[in-house]
């Protein structure tokens, strides 16, 4: 905001901040009322709900005269943007889930490191599964040393799910209308996540796995081999004392991964649309992509700026061409207007299978027609 003050003197930026946790619930009451920002952070998972609700300016006759266009970025962030044919937001940059793991470990256990390459079969469940039940250490009852932990959280589920089942998809199909999670390859892969804690004890329970500081703690500790996570966490894992490293997510029938967008929209009642969309024009521009490569928080869908500026060498760790190359095979989620909403319910039953008392495909198969029926719009 202060470079683009400077380069556009006329035009003051005010920032409100609002904690994450407060921010979906506080931003639709102001959308509500009458006075609204000209910009705001629009949750990836609600733009589409947004644009449906009539709270985005389109904002293409703004995009048509920018300097990054489409074939300068990852195309399916960009693209990611549209509905029904209309860019309502902007995507600066992402964040990739990939994984990490305490080489320190992988070479006390004789393990070799896993694959960078992102499409390699000989890094697969399978192999991940052995390399976690060796990194596992188990003192009497306590464990010191847990393998491996994927978040129970609904986008780890969706990942594992879309790796699961060819094509493009997670827990719902491409066009939105179909629940994935409830069919075998869905059911299978949700349940195989769960397993790693209930059947194979390499992942820790559910009471320490459901909370990411948790696990978070168990790895800069030293207490965890492979973590499922995402390159948000770069910046805070610098000054960890042991040796470690990124690793693409295993695969099985493919090698994909989700990424998180960081998306802004100018909302319809904006009072200033013409500078709001300058504003997020700059969003996308060079000052902005460097400033965040360089401190972490989020890698630019711009190709020349990705490349030039996310991967550091005097930054740990050496392969962070991992998060780069993860882009060629990174798709935001299958986000539609009712997702959001079905979300909360197979989430809900993706924690029932954690407690025990239903398999993933009995507790999938229960909610897929009320889920299809949201994901159809009736």
């Amino acid at each position: 905001a202060a470079n683009f003050m400077q380069e556009n003197p006329n035009y003051e930026i005010e920032i409100s901040r609002t904690p994450f946790a407060k921010y979906e619930e506080t931003i639709r009451t102001i959308l509500a009322g009458g006075d609204v920002p000209n910009v705001i952070q629009v949750n990836d998972d609600h733009v589409k709900f947004y644009a449906y609700s009539g709270w985005l300016n389109q904002l293409d006759d703004f995009a048509k005269d920018w300097t990054v266009q489409r074939d300068d970025t990852y195309v399916n962030f960009w693209d990611f943007n549209f509905y029904e044919g209309k860019m309502v937001s902007v995507t600066p940059g992402v964040k990739v889930r990939e994984h990490f793991y305490n080489k320190t470990l992988l070479d006390e256990a004789g393990l070799a490191e896993p694959s960078e390459k992102w499409v390699d079969p000989s890094w697969n469940w399978d192999t991940a599964l052995q390399y976690a039940k060796k990194l596992t250490k188990r003192e009497g009852d306590r464990t010191a040393v847990w393998g491996w932990s994927i978040s129970h959280e609904a986008a780890a589920g969706s990942v594992m799910i879309d790796n699961a089942i060819a094509g493009r998809n997670d827990q719902y199909s491409g066009d939105g209308l179909k629940f994935m999670a409830a069919t075998p390859a869905g059911w299978e892969a949700m349940q195989f996540v769960v397993d790693l804690t209930t059947v194979h004890k390499v992942q820790p329970p559910w009471g320490i796995n459901q909370k990411g500081a948790n696990v978070d703690n168990l790895f800069r500790s030293g207490q965890l081999g492979l973590w499922y996570s995402g390159s948000w966490q770069l910046p805070t894992m610098q000054d960890v004392d042991f040796e470690w490293d990124l690793a693409p997510n295993p695969m099985k029938v493919e090698g994909n991964t989700q990424a998180s967008l960081v998306c802004y929209g100018v909302p319809s009642k904006a009072g200033q649309p013409l500078e709001s969309g300058k504003f997020a024009a700059a969003l996308m521009e060079e000052f902005t992509a460097k400033t965040w490569a360089l401190n972490g928080f989020a890698i630019p869908v711009v190709k020349e700026y990705a490349e030039k500026y996310y991967i550091q060498p005097d930054r740990k760790p050496s392969r962070q061409t991992v998060i780069t190359n993860g882009l060629n095979y990174a798709y935001p989620p299958m986000f539609t207007v009712y997702t959001s909403k079905a979300k909360a319910i197979w989430d809900s039953s993706y924690k029932l299978t954690w407690s025990g008392e239903a398999t993933a495909k009995e507790n999938m198969l229960a909610v897929k027609d009320e889920i299809e029926t949201i994901l159809a719009g009736k």
